[in-house]
């Protein structure tokens, strides 16, 4: 009787374990620019996901279950976002709102990017800085560079007039 009792309760606690270790472990980030905020999940391996917004809540629902920590990415989105949390069976993520954004998303390898786009004229916007860029200067024997640390691709034109940049 004993053995069976113990059998009984092994597999018990092998259903409970089962779906905890199935989670994947999965990092989020956050960053904000002037025109939109943006979370990253990285994931270990591709995933399917969808995503919405619907009642100031962008809710992200994912293939399979996650274990993760939105707080960082939270703190980070502070003109965005007011907290996070996931759903009973790990699924879904519901980040809660703060203005009324539309939304853009794209897959980059494992990662899925999910855009917080402001609208325009979009009163949070206007009181935002510019992010501040480090520039370098380099003198060299036959020539003087200056680089520009941006932390995004950029378009740019360079023109020169006689000796003038």
């Amino acid at each position: 009787m004993a053995v069976i009792r113990f059998f009984i309760v092994a597999l018990g606690l092998l259903f409970v374990a089962i779906p905890a270790y199935s989670q994947e472990n999965v990092r989020v980030r956050g960053g904000g620019h002037a025109e939109f905020g943006r979370l990253v999940f990285d994931w270990p391996a591709s995933v399917g996901y969808k995503a919405e917004i619907a009642e100031r809540n962008l809710i992200v629902r994912f293939d399979r279950p996650m274990l993760t920590n939105f707080e960082a990415a939270v703190s980070t989105l502070d003109d965005f976002v007011s907290g996070a949390g996931l759903s009973g069976d790990n699924k879904t993520a519901t980040i809660r709102l703060i203005g009324d954004y539309s939304l853009r998303t794209f897959e980059n390898g494992n990662s899925i990017v999910v855009d917080l786009v402001r609208k325009p004229g979009d009163a949070s916007a206007s009181g935002l800085s510019a992010p501040t860029l480090k520039v370098r200067k380099g003198q060299h024997p036959n020539y003087d560079r200056l680089v520009f640390d941006w932390t995004r691709p950029v378009e740019y034109n360079v023109s020169r007039d006689g000796g003038r940049l």
